[in-house]
């Protein structure tokens, strides 16, 4: 019999199907060998701790570790994205030191009367979860420009009680301070700051109203009290060790401590445990009274950080009345 010597195509063809034998082996190794080992259909991959730089030290207890878990899929695509365990730090961990710091020269003001108070906002257009009464047009993720659903709605309402129920002098600052770039928001607050200085405005408190965000440490996001779901409360004091005027942070830490005391005295974990930071001042080196402040994070709703204010005015007139 005349065998006919193999043409190039029929080579060709030859080639691919013993290719296809490897690969089908190669597949059924790993069906009986490696995919038993995963018994279920996702694999967890858990990156070590990392322990913050900028959120360094907390008052009474160790610094919190954030400890990032990733699920992965070796199977199929998962059909939704899931939420990482641990969100973000507090975007406070952010604030960069500007290239030409701003000097202030600190002045006390002499009281002379009622008491006078700066509530502004370094990260102004931070809002919350929203609901069908506060529903905004968000950009990003819990932002957004309209100031009747993000932060400074909360600051105009804290602003209102210290007014009318306790008769306090209060300036409401609405500056949005975080374009063009968030990360260095503070710069621009701290020239918001600077300009009332420089004509002669000076307040026994300044207040940076912030909202946190969402971390295992907001298990129990919320108190109620009476019936009402009220938004936690938390201060963050820095020390400011990254940059040259450095805050007089012994004072605004005593200050912090007692308007938690009192808080929680109102109810029981009402305020978290003051948060310091050895880098970041927050420029809290504007005055010995001067509190970075978050009402809520981004899981409350605005109608629990609205209920929140009440409580810290009546914090506020009772540890500065003193």
């Amino acid at each position: 019999m005349h065998n006919e010597p193999l043409n190039k195509r029929d080579a060709i063809r030859l080639l691919a199907a013993l290719s296809l034998c490897v690969v089908a082996a190669g597949a059924f190794y790993i069906r009986e060998n490696a995919l038993p080992a995963l018994s279920k259909p996702y694999a967890s991959i858990s990156y070590k701790p990392i322990i913050s730089n900028d959120l360094d030290d907390a008052i009474d207890f160790a610094p919190e570790i954030t400890v990032r878990e990733v699920t992965v899929n070796l199977l199929d695509p998962p059909a939704v994205v899931l939420e990482s365990v641990m969100p973000e730090l507090s975007p406070e961990s952010k604030e960069q030191a500007p290239d030409v710091d701003i000097q202030i020269d600190v002045v006390t003001r002499q009281r002379d009367g009622a008491l006078k108070v700066l509530i502004y906002h370094t990260h102004t257009e931070e809002a919350y979860e929203q609901t069908a009464q506060y529903a905004y047009v968000s950009h990003g993720e819990y932002h957004t420009t309209n100031n009747d659903r993000n932060v400074v709605r909360v600051g105009a309402e804290l602003a209102r009680i210290l007014t009318e129920q306790y008769g306090m002098i209060v300036t409401h600052d609405t500056t949005d301070h975080e374009p063009p770039n968030y990360d260095t928001a503070y710069t621009r607050s701290l020239r918001t700051i600077a300009g009332y200085m420089e004509r002669g405005d000076t307040f026994d408190l300044y207040i940076d109203l912030h909202r946190d965000s969402y971390a295992r440490k907001h298990a129990e996001n919320y108190v109620v009290i009476g019936d009402v779901k009220v938004a936690r409360i938390m201060m963050l004091v820095g020390r400011g060790e990254n940059y040259e005027q450095k805050p007089n942070w012994q004072e605004n830490l005593a200050l912090a401590q007692s308007l938690t005391e009192r808080l929680n005295a109102i109810a029981d974990t009402l305020c978290d445990k003051v948060t310091m930071s050895g880098a970041n001042r927050y420029n809290q080196h504007i005055s010995t009274h001067a509190l970075l402040i978050e009402i809520g994070n981004n899981r409350n709703t605005l109608e629990e950080a609205l209920a929140a204010a009440p409580y810290l005015a009546e914090a506020i007139d009772i540890v500065m009345g003193e």
